[in-house]
């Protein structure tokens, strides 16, 4: 199960199977999806001639060109197209068009189409399954900015959006899955969600008779399962550049000058102003794009940790020092020849180095300004340790600190982490530790979050024990002992704190996991109780984040060097999983933007 490889088939075939010139048009969505798995040069190798918006009404008539139309099924689209098919002859704006949409397609949206046509313009009406966002091979999103803002009403666009999305990645993939869905969740979002795509696969029946053996698992998860997971500093290189800078469709804007204070960082939480990913950068030169597909270095490094990254850039700028070096020893025409024939090969490499220097470097002053090495230890000893008066202490100082100041995103998110973990024992500490968040510097609107933080994941909204003692431990479940390791079992100190999704994958393998907790859909169950899957694709609803991605990756390429974590136990004897894992979610997060969503909710929502 390949995100990437499915999505580049569909596109691949769009734009060959339609041969001589032609014009593309794309909505907002599909723009982006198309950007992340293909480059604008080679789509343009495949006799595009032009690329532009449905939406635009300024685009001039070419009746010497085709028409290539790759949209979302929605009802703005089919208006647009009604309106586009509705003219006269003589005023087509392209000889013919192709309409390939991204999911199916409703009867009667076909229908208004063929009356409008009155023409005979289209020459034919397909569905191409990538109605998703390809962020990494084993990685898709569905472009959903919030997921909590809609809860109270499940029948809303957003809700539809993620049943078509996950119907559209089964099919892409071939698969005809079993399902399973987290029994306890936000206004029983998983169950509905579930619910909502059995009864797509049952209408669309004939399409998903694929002739393949069951062998895929569906299961669909609340990120309130795991508040811990995005509240923690990254330290691999994708996870980090997401972390502080946002990557928004391969797309990351650097910061345009150095920070004085630590509180002034781009990635700063305040609901009150729009996020990082909706404003509009004025300075575009700030903007590197990346991409698993084109660039080697970027592609090789995802998974590294912060220090072997940091080797890993010095040896490629020494590589490309060394390059450089024969380009000053010309000495003749054949020399010359040599030369100019590697050239672009060449200049490629120098934008990538300079554009991978200044990434880490802008990372660099990150971690460096708001001195996260020594609050990333702080964290892991919360997230993976039980000593609660020696993490106050430690936070207690943190906060208080002067030189440097701490930075109030980083203030918040180690008081949540603390109350998360020390839930049933710390509300005597409470009102300190606001007064705390208060003099680093955080409003006291934002320090309202602690308690919506426990309405939406504390221990009596999960279903899983995350801390063992202070948790409620629901009997017969301590599937998350991985999570209270110490010091001792661990090689990096930063990296100590596995996911859940780690655990609960593993617990899938040996067909141990609960179905009280997470039951089967009654029509979509294998015969056997002791059925194992192949594949598996996790969907996480409320966003995913990438140290999951890491964890996922170590699942599917398990003899990846530049990947340090273990998917099985990681102790002798211990059975090793032979299973494909494809990880799905309404969008990618940073602790922001999960600090953001959750503060959508008002208490006497989750309560």
């Amino acid at each position: 199960m390949d995100a990437i490889k499915a999505a580049q088939n569909y596109i691949n075939r769009i734009v060959t199977d339609v041969g001589g010139l032609k014009a593309l048009l794309l909505d907002d969505e599909t723009m982006g999806m198309i950007s992340l798995v293909y480059s604008r040069t080679t789509i343009l190798e495949k006799e595009v001639f032009l690329i532009d918006r449905l939406d635009n009404d300024k685009r001039e008539k070419m009746p010497h060109l085709k028409c290539v139309v790759f949209v979302r099924p929605t009802q703005r689209n089919i208006t647009l197209l009604e309106k586009e098919l509705k003219v006269a002859q003589s005023k087509a704006r392209y000889t013919e068009y192709h309409l390939f949409f991204t999911n199916t397609v409703e009867r009667e949206w076909l229908a208004k189409l063929a009356q409008a046509d009155e023409n005979e313009l289209v020459k034919q009406v397909q569905e191409y399954y990538a109605d998703y966002y390809a962020i990494n091979r084993e990685v898709f999103t569905l472009g959903i900015p919030s997921v909590l803002s809609e809860l109270q009403a499940p029948g809303k666009p957003t809700f539809d959006r993620m049943a078509q999305g996950i119907l559209s990645v089964l099919l892409a993939m071939k698969r005809r899955p079993y399902l399973r869905y987290q029994a306890q969740s936000q206004d029983q979002i998983c169950e509905q969600l579930g619910r909502s795509v059995q009864a797509a696969i049952q209408k669309e029946h004939e399409l998903f008779n694929f002739g393949i053996k069951d062998s895929c698992l569906l299961l669909i998860m609340d990120r309130s399962e795991d508040p811990v997971t995005p509240l923690l500093t990254q330290w691999t290189y994708q996870a980090m550049i997401h972390e502080f800078f946002k990557i928004n469709n391969n797309r990351v804007i650097l910061p345009s000058k150095k920070k004085d204070d630590p509180s002034s960082s781009s990635s700063s939480y305040d609901p009150q102003q729009p996020t990082e990913g909706e404003q509009k950068d004025k300075q575009a030169d700030n903007e590197v794009v990346l991409s698993c597909e084109y660039d080697h270095f970027f592609n090789k490094n995802l998974y590294c940790n912060w220090g072997d990254l940091c080797l890993n850039i010095k040896q490629f700028v020494d590589e490309f020092k060394a390059q450089q070096n024969t380009t000053s020893n010309i000495s003749s025409v054949e020399d010359l020849k040599n030369f100019m024939h590697k050239f672009p090969e060449f200049k490629k490499m120098g934008g990538n180095v300079s554009k991978h220097v200044n990434l880490v470097g802008a990372i660099s002053e990150e971690v460096k300004q708001r001195g996260l090495l020594e609050i990333s230890v702080v964290e892991q000893e919360i997230a993976c340790d039980n000593d609660k008066q020696t993490h106050y202490n430690n936070l207690a100082m943190l906060l208080s600190k002067q030189d440097p100041p701490i930075a109030p995103q980083d203030a918040l998110r180690l008081v949540l982490l603390f109350v998360l973990r020390y839930e049933k024992t710390c509300k005597k500490d409470i009102p300190h530790l606001m007064q705390l968040l208060e003099d680093a510097g955080v409003p006291p609107e934002q320090t309202k979050l602690v308690d919506t933080m426990l309405g939406f994941a504390g221990a009596a909204k999960r279903n899983c024990d995350l801390f063992g003692k202070e948790g409620i431990v629901k009997e017969g479940f301590k599937i998350i002992r991985g999570l209270a390791k110490g010091f001792n079992d661990v090689e990096n100190v930063y990296t100590q704190h596995e996911p859940l999704i780690k655990t609960l994958l593993n617990q899938i393998m040996k067909a141990k996991l609960r179905e009280e907790f997470f039951p089967y859909h009654e029509r979509m169950r294998p015969a056997s109780k002791d059925w194992r899957p192949k594949e598996i694709v996790l969907f996480v609803v409320g966003g995913a984040s990438y140290e999951e991605v890491l964890f996922v990756n170590a699942y599917n390429d398990p003899s990846n060097k530049n990947n340090s974590v273990n998917a099985d136990d990681g102790k002798k004897g211990k059975e090793k999983f032979d299973v494909k894992v494809l990880l799905g979610s309404t969008r990618m997060l940073n602790s922001v933007d999960f600090m953001e969503e959750v503060s959508y909710l008002k208490q006497d929502s989750i309560c």
